[in-house]
């Protein structure tokens, strides 16, 4: 069963709880992998532009990025994320538009996404 898109923004949160110095400096890196449900595939995409408009202009945002898997038989996307710092990556994770992204998002996933933080 796929979670919630708070459940999914409460467990981002947890893996964001700042527990030493380093994590204060150090760029973040989040690699998102999203499948999506064939039908869905226009509306995911008007969505993820805008959700990719919105975060690029975050200060504390390198870069943030949409790619398709090719090789997948399913519709799979990566959102490759880079961020200045911890702080950073807190403030993107706190914002309005992401948990109205992840709200609208979830009915169109096909699978339960993978978040990953480097």
């Amino acid at each position: 069963m796929i979670q919630k898109s708070d459940q999914i923004l409460k467990n981002c949160t947890k893996s964001l709880v700042i527990n030493n110095e380093w994590s204060l400096i150090m760029k973040k890196t989040v690699v998102a992998k999203l499948i999506i449900n064939e039908a869905s595939k226009n509306m995911f995409l008007k969505l993820a532009q805008k959700m990719i408009i919105h975060t690029n202009k975050e200060e504390g945002c390198i870069s943030y990025n949409l790619y398709q898997n090719s090789f997948s038989e399913d519709l799979e996307y990566l959102f490759y994320e880079e961020y200045k710092n911890e702080q950073a990556l807190k403030i993107h994770h706190d914002s309005e538009y992401l948990a109205n992204f992840f709200t609208e998002v979830m009915p169109l996933l096909k699978a339960e996404p993978v978040i990953n933080t480097f």
